[in-house]
């Protein structure tokens, strides 16, 4: 019987010059008879050189090089084999939020050692609420430890990601330095983060003169001193900006259009001297070093982050632990502003205390008391080439105006993208983006994402967050390489389902209270911000991967489910490896206990 000529589909891994990705090769495949003597089966597998679990290769493009592309970087080169990793940062240096937000007192509101890879921790921070620089500098010693950035290329901003069904790729538009590169993914990852894009939405904001900042673009060489300011927002940025501006300045206007508690800092109880008036202080280098010399006991203090984890009760309305917060939040207000209780009072919104982001006022309300210091409450209806007319037909002069208006957070992307089906980022979606466990969205084939819809940034530390993100990617993908599967999505029904939860739970909790908040985008909006559940419990659910939730498409169609078992070998027999491994394996785990 004369050989019969197959075509299938499978990588090529038989020299350093093949390209990475899919290439159609061709198998003799020699038919046999069944034992019946009817339908011939096919036997020729014995013969092929593809052993189970066969790695084809892959190109993996990760846009970004925050906290989530350089630990996906990482991890990726550790635990996958035969893939190109290309991550594509658009701006000159590592560090994402940490290299663009450089404003005056920008520092992160978590306790330095709760916001660290946890595989990296560092004894060495200089104070409880590390800033910008300190956190960078981290980055930048994590990178350069682990060789990430050899995978980086930088000044290279994505402009479109385009899904090709015929290559199963997604086709890149890359702009470096004016010039258009062209580039293909067969795994599309964007990292880019939610806090890097500046939000602008000021009525003409664009017609003032003089130096206009955002908090997200800051020129550091505008000088301050004795001027006439007005500062936009009572947000995160802004409740850090006013402390440091309220001293140089010669008089500053606040804008607060909504109202807000004002609370201590993050896990203050936890971190800070008891009976200590500094709300940011210096670690001594006793204390430094006792954490270098003794890795159990810097361990044991880095779990503050078991307290710290242990806030989630506080999102029931109804529950103790958020009438006990807000009394405290209010009290804490009034105190600082004794000598101002109408103002106390104003700031103080009708809603729960975390509807809107907490925001951690270290000086803050001590700079509202300042004599410089007026908060305007009227609402601005434009701004003019000098000044700001509010909607009370005031007109107020000022030589700076600085916008600590927030990012934009809608959980799409800052480039175009078309997914199957000519799926986009409508302004629909953007009004209610949906997805599957804040990390794959719809017809998206071979995509996934840090900070999706209902990724948990407002349930906890978001490091551990992006690391348990990025594992599951990585078991995602190496599914994806070694069992013949040419695509992988989530299931329409899946993403429907998993919104279903995510709102029915949201509603019944503080967060759809009629707030402005960036957990959503209208003050009635679906809340797409937000985990439904505590951080712990989001990590407990990405640790135990739903892969049936997921569509995965066979390379070369059905009949060849099964076609990554190869030549009925493993890696480690064919290449002089131990065969007795599962040995090793029963001794780990060591016998069971006896009755």
């Amino acid at each position: 019987m004369l050989p019969v000529n197959t075509k299938v589909l499978h990588a090529s891994l038989e020299s350093e010059e093949d390209p990475p990705h899919i290439t159609l090769h061709t198998m003799t495949l020699i038919p046999d008879t069944q034992p019946n003597g009817n339908e011939p089966r096919t036997t020729a597998y014995i013969d092929s050189p593809r052993y189970q679990y066969y790695r084809k290769k892959l190109r993996i493009v990760v846009i970004g090089s925050g906290f989530a592309g350089i630990y996906f970087a990482l991890r990726a080169a550790e635990r996958l084999k035969d893939v190109e990793v290309q991550v594509y940062e658009r701006h000159h240096e590592i560090g994402g939020t940490w290299l663009v937000n450089t404003y005056l007192g920008a520092a992160c509101d978590f306790p330095c050692h709760i916001y660290t890879y946890t595989f990296a921790p560092n004894p060495n921070w200089s104070r409880v609420y590390a800033g910008q620089e300190e956190i960078l500098e981290y980055l930048k010693d994590v990178a350069d430890k682990y060789n990430v950035r050899k995978a980086i290329k930088f000044k290279h901003t994505v402009k479109s990601a385009f899904w090709n069904e015929v290559t199963a790729q997604w086709d890149l538009t890359i702009e470096h330095e004016g010039e258009i590169v062209k580039d293909s993914a067969d795994v599309f990852i964007n990292a880019s983060g939610v806090l890097t894009d500046a939000k602008l939405t000021v009525p003409g904001i664009y017609n003032f003169e003089g130096p206009m900042l955002h908090s997200a673009e800051w020129d550091s060489t505008i000088d301050f001193k004795d001027k006439n300011i007005a500062l936009i927002g009572n947000g995160s940025s802004a409740i850090q900006l006013l402390p440091q501006l309220q001293t140089m300045v010669k008089n500053v206007d606040n804008y607060v259009r909504n109202s807000t508690w004002i609370t201590p800092a993050f896990a203050s109880d936890l971190t800070l001297e008891k009976g200590s008036n500094d709300n940011n202080p210096l670690y001594t280098e006793e204390q430094k070093k006792a954490w270098r010399d003794d890795p159990k006991l810097f361990l044991e203090f880095r779990k503050l982050e078991h307290n710290f984890n242990n806030h989630w009760h506080l999102v029931n309305p109804n529950g103790q632990v958020q009438k006990g917060a807000r009394k405290e939040v209010a009290e804490q207000m009034r105190r600082v502003l004794a000598d101002k209780p109408d103002l106390a009072e104003s700031l103080m919104p009708d809603w729960a205390v975390g509807c809107r982001r907490v925001s951690p006022g270290v000086g803050y309300l001590e700079c509202l008391a300042e004599d410089n210091v007026h908060v305007i409450r009227d609402g601005i209806e434009t701004v003019t080439k000098d000044g700001i007319r509010t909607i009370d037909g005031t007109i107020r002069k000022y030589d700076i105006i600085v916008a600590a208006t927030g990012y934009d957070t809608s959980r799409s992307a800052n480039f175009e993208l078309v997914g199957r089906e000519g799926f986009r980022f409508t302004p629909e979606w953007k009004l209610a983006p949906r997805g599957y466990m804040a990390l794959a969205i719809e017809n998206c084939p071979n995509y996934f994402v840090f900070h999706g819809p209902n990724a948990p940034v407002g349930n906890g530390s978001t490091i551990p967050y992006i690391e348990h993100v990025g594992d599951y990617m990585i078991e995602a993908i190496r599914k994806l390489q070694t069992e013949n599967y040419r695509t992988v999505m989530p299931k329409l029904r899946a993403i429907e389902a998993f919104t279903h939860y995510c709102d029915t739970y949201l509603e019944k909790t503080i967060f759809a209270d009629s707030c402005q908040s960036t957990y959503k985008n209208r003050e009635s909006g679906k809340i797409r911000g937000l985990w439904p559940g505590s951080g712990c419990a989001y990590i407990d659910v990405i640790r135990r991967p739903r892969w049936e939730d997921y569509e995965w498409e066979v390379e070369g169609g059905d009949d060849m489910m099964f076609h990554w078992m190869g030549n009925g070998f493993t890696e480690a027999e064919l290449s002089g490896g131990d065969q007795a491994f599962y040995l090793d394996d029963a001794i780990a785990n060591g016998p069971p206990p006896l009755a």
